[in-house]
């Protein structure tokens, strides 16, 4: 393995980096039957467009979720929304759509629970996964 490197010659993404994606992924979430993006989340967005930057081998995968709170197939889409909206965020940022995926789950992989607001608003969520191109 060469020292720096993933053993295939490209260069690992640093415990800072890995912090910032994980920071993504636990706190980009969305409001009640909405696919806006707040600030928050935007600069959230920009610190992983800066990671993506530096990581021109990687790929991310966008994946959104919903809560149970209404009709199934709708949530679905909802939560497809939500992905693309950070999707097409990160294009905006200088991330090439070459790079990225996104797809919704609606409200079949919940992380808490959707019987209080609490669990609910963290169901509504955003989950970004960086991979080897």
């Amino acid at each position: 393995m060469v020292a720096g490197t993933d053993g295939k010659g490209c260069p690992e993404i640093s415990q800072s980096d890995k912090d910032v994606l994980i920071f993504a992924t636990d706190n980009i979430e969305f409001g009640t039957n909405s696919s806006f993006l707040h600030s928050e989340a935007k600069a959230i967005l920009n610190n992983v467009a800066n990671v993506l930057s530096r990581h021109p081998d990687k790929f991310l995968s966008i994946e959104a979720h919903t809560d149970n709170i209404g009709d199934a197939n709708y949530n679905l889409a909802l939560s497809e929304k939500r992905a693309k909206m950070c999707y097409d965020y990160l294009i905006t940022q200088g991330i090439t759509s070459n790079r990225m995926s996104y797809v919704g789950f609606g409200e079949e992989a919940p992380i808490d629970t959707n019987d209080d607001a609490s669990g609910r608003k963290k169901n509504r969520r955003a989950e970004l996964k960086i991979k080897q191109k």
